[in-house]
């Protein structure tokens, strides 16, 4: 499946929304039965029970409704920005049940959607997604797929954040590399969706994991800024031969976003290296040790003698 082959299926839904996309059988299938328990019923107690069960499933089948709009939002950047590249996507499970090749599942009184082979929910530095195992096939509950869709959301909030906060670095006088660090990592990094901030263009048209990974490549880890060494690079290549390739490298970035404590402070290292090289106006305190230097340079103690 090619990206175009996807975003056309989800804009298709867009443009063409249905008012019910729920397939038709699987409503009767349900509500038959109780339109005819409705009409047998001796009682208004019996009644009641009938009619709350219509509610429930009016429920459970408007979640279904939200799920497929929530997939199809997944195409657009400004929503969901680098949603293929994400740890936790769901990109052919997405395609099929939009495409109705999967339908959900009924199980134990819950709604399930099966989960495509290639679609990885374990590992990374997300939670791990509770899935259910039946005939040797991954299932997901519908509250699970669109909680997990939300974890995979651009996160606006810390992208506006990062922004204020390198384009305001002029502002004053000198600029602290800690207290900016400290700045980015408490209030946009730690509470931020970390997901986004990996993945997405964050900043500049640029990410996190592309830079990182091009970083690891180079051995530009300095210019990266974050604070890593060669010697730590070499113990988690895969192949141990001198040289990392960039198969090497994505293996290797992998390895190190495990930790999601180091994580947030390469995250917060990398906008506080944009920050510092964004910087135009130089910091005061090291125009006054210039100008102190340059003083002593040409002072001569004898001039007046």
């Amino acid at each position: 499946m090619k990206k175009t082959e996807y975003d056309n299926v989800m804009a298709n839904h867009v443009n063409n929304k249905k008012p019910i996309n729920t397939p038709k059988n699987q409503l009767l299938n349900v509500l038959y039965p109780l339109q005819t328990s409705y009409g047998n019923a001796e009682n208004n107690i019996q009644k009641q029970t009938v009619l709350e069960e219509v509610m429930e499933y009016t429920k459970k089948v408007s979640d279904i409704e939200d799920l497929y709009d929530k997939i199809a939002e997944t195409s657009d950047p400004s929503l969901f920005g680098n949603y293929g590249s994400k740890q936790g996507n769901l990109v052919n499970t997405n395609y099929n049940f939009m495409t109705n090749e999967i339908e959900p599942v009924e199980i134990d009184g819950n709604y399930y959607i099966e989960v495509h082979g290639n679609d990885n929910l374990q590992g990374g530095i997300l939670d791990e997604v509770s899935l259910l195992e039946k005939r040797n096939k991954n299932y997901i509950s519908i509250q699970d797929f669109s909680n997990q869709l939300e974890k995979n959301k651009f996160d606006a909030y810390a992208a506006e954040g990062v922004s204020s906060i390198i384009n305001t670095v002029n502002d004053s006088d000198n600029f602290n590399k800690q207290s900016t660090f400290n700045n980015i990592k408490n209030n946009i990094v730690t509470p931020g969706n970390l997901e986004s901030l990996i993945h997405d263009d964050i900043y500049g048209g640029r990410n996190f994991k592309d830079d990182f990974i091009e970083a690891i490549v180079t051995s530009t880890y300095d210019e990266l800024g974050v604070s890593l060494t060669k010697e730590e690079i070499a113990q988690l290549d895969p192949t141990d031969d001198g040289k990392v390739s960039m198969q090497d490298a994505i293996i290797i970035f992998g390895e190190l976003t495990k930790d999601k404590k180091k994580t947030i402070n390469y995250i917060a290292e990398y906008f506080t290296r944009f920050a510092e090289q964004n910087r135009t106006k130089p910091n005061l305190k090291d125009q006054i040790k210039e100008i102190e230097e340059s003083e002593k340079r040409s002072y001569d103690p004898y001039e007046f003698a």
